[in-house]
């Protein structure tokens, strides 16, 4: 995947003529040494000042973004427990499943592994009352606040690093991040910016999301921002009819593009310019979306 990435970048810096782009500063990323020390404490979305006596060695990911920065920043190892979301990293399945057999998480299967420490994004499975169970049983909980941006993908990562005792690797995730930021940027400079919907389930991605700074960095204009839409909402026929996209963005848990007469009408559809992203890449804001970002610039 890594190489793949790498050669689509050059691609793209071949294509737009342009000399390769130096890094980020590494300041950007840096921790300071005490930063990396444990005990650490640290206040969570939910107010709560968490504190971790010594780094964990039993870890368990309530979602699969928590996992997938676990697995990027080096510190895999120690994860015990990921959702069955998360079972397309490699060596996932030897983990111990903690979701049930719908899109919620087992509490008791949680407690049962007596992690060390639960990463908690906020999202539709991670509540703020599972949040408060599991601490009722004992369990140290860090709950994530909501990633609503690329800024955030970076904060979400260095934390992580702080929490689980792998700075190191985490700075390197961010800096490795932001030179292929970089990259892309240099190679979009000067270009057309297309418009771009991105549909998934009926609904789509406006401001204040990472997805809407995904097609921002990758070149396109998103048309869901353009019209005033913020965070995620459902699309319409007549958005669709009237915004005309020049491309549509779908991810690969919702690939097709419907028979309606408002997408059949759209540019993207008669110029077959509908492009599938793996939701891993797109949907988690995880170091990943710059597997994303690179696929929809090329």
């Amino acid at each position: 995947m890594q190489q793949w990435h790498s050669a689509v970048l050059s691609v793209l810096l071949i294509c737009a003529a342009v000399a390769p782009v130096a890094g980020a500063p590494s300041a950007d990323a840096s921790l300071a040494e005490d930063d990396c020390a444990f005990p650490i404490e640290a206040t969570d979305a939910s107010g709560e000042t968490v504190r971790i006596a010594e780094e964990p060695e039993r870890v368990v990911t309530l979602n699969p973004s928590a996992a997938q920065i676990m697995w990027e920043i080096g510190a895999e190892d120690s994860v015990v427990g990921v959702t069955k979301h998360a079972m397309n990293l490699d060596g996932a399945e030897d983990r111990t499943n903690i979701s049930t057999d719908g899109e919620t998480i087992n509490p008791e299967v949680v407690a049962d592994l007596e992690p060390d420490l639960v990463l908690a994004p906020s999202s539709q499975m991670v509540s703020d009352e599972l949040v408060e169970l599991l601490r009722e049983v004992g369990l140290t909980v860090y709950h994530y606040p909501s990633a609503s941006s690329i800024d955030d993908v970076r904060e979400h990562t260095l934390l992580t690093g702080q929490l689980v005792g792998e700075c190191e690797g985490a700075e390197e995730t961010v800096e490795e991040m932001d030179r292929e930021l970089a990259v892309a940027e240099a190679a979009l400079e000067g270009r057309d910016r297309p418009d771009v919907l991105y549909v998934f389930f009926g609904f789509t991605a406006g401001e204040n999301t990472f997805i809407h700074e995904i097609i921002e960095a990758a070149g396109g204009t998103n048309l869901a921002a353009e019209v005033g839409i913020s965070e995620y909402q459902k699309v319409n026929d007549e958005m669709v009819a009237t915004e005309d996209p020049e491309w549509i963005v779908r991810n690969s848990n919702s690939p097709e593009n419907t028979d309606s007469e408002a997408d059949d009408g759209t540019t993207a559809v008669r110029d077959n310019q509908t492009i599938v992203v793996n939701i891993n890449n797109l949907n988690r804001p995880g170091q990943r979306i710059v597997y994303a970002i690179a696929e929809l610039a090329e």
